[in-house]
């Protein structure tokens, strides 16, 4: 965050970067453990957690008042985000757990049950989640997920999303083509009466998509997390019971 030349009280954990414009510092602990007071133009004052912003550190600069080099004053500049409720409920969980990852606790992974995973990117290990940087895209993703479950699954979770490009049809065909690919790999390892839950967009799933779905599965529909904004066109498609067999 920016940190301004009239702050008279310095943070414990707070740390100056050794480069750069000298206009933050930067905290060793989570942004979610640090509650600030913001404003805006809609919600007015309120409380939100602090966040990483690149912003807060060139605003600051930018609205630094210098003479002959040196500075005469320099705003606190920092992002506070306040979610929903539901969010702010998981963010104190979180902290209770000290921070630390929540385990596989739903699947009771590993004694009980498996959670595994791939993605382009990497992750902090997870207790009871194996885990590959893989695309999903490539050929050889199947059998990788494949060997990683070792028998049929219960549940396929595909949170997958192309890169935006800011044109909608084009964004809405990339999506499409990520959960088709995502649905024929659950028709491959479901057990019966397996779900599958992947990441959509407004404007809902191809009608041949979904008429396939109803085929294979009881109940299909499309489901909005309530951790989701309500002007986001971020959407799940839902597809619970399925009747075939891995």
């Amino acid at each position: 965050l920016g940190w301004g030349s009239h702050e008279k009280h310095f943070p414990r954990d707070g740390k100056q970067h050794q480069f750069g414009c000298k206009s933050a510092i930067y905290l060793t602990r989570p942004g979610a453990s640090v509650r600030v007071r913001s404003w805006t133009p809609l919600e007015g004052c309120f409380h939100g957690f602090l966040i990483t912003h690149g912003e807060a550190i060139s605003i600051s600069d930018y609205l630094t008042v210098r003479s002959n080099k040196k500075v005469l004053y320099r705003p606190t500049c920092h992002y506070a985000y306040h979610p929903c409720n539901d969010t702010v409920l998981s963010m104190h969980e979180y902290a209770g757990k000290n921070w630390q990852p929540v385990a596989a606790k739903r699947v009771h992974a590993p004694a009980l049950g498996k959670v595994i995973g791939i993605d382009l990117l990497d992750i902090d290990p997870l207790p009871g989640v194996e885990f590959r940087v893989f695309d999903f895209l490539d050929p050889g993703a199947p059998d990788l997920l494949k060997k990683m479950l070792g028998g049929p699954a219960d549940v396929v979770l595909s949170d997958m999303a192309a890169n935006a490009t800011g044109h909608r049809k084009t964004d809405h065909i990339k999506i499409v083509a990520l959960v088709e690919a995502a649905t024929e790999f659950a028709r491959e390892v479901l057990a019966p009466g397996g779900t599958f839950l992947a990441k959509v967009i407004q404007g809902g799933t191809e009608g041949t998509l979904l008429t396939l779905l109803k085929k294979d599965f009881a109940v299909v529909k499309h489901v909005k997390p309530l951790a989701s904004r309500a002007d986001s066109a971020e959407l799940y498609l839902l597809a619970t019971g399925f009747r075939g067999g891995a």
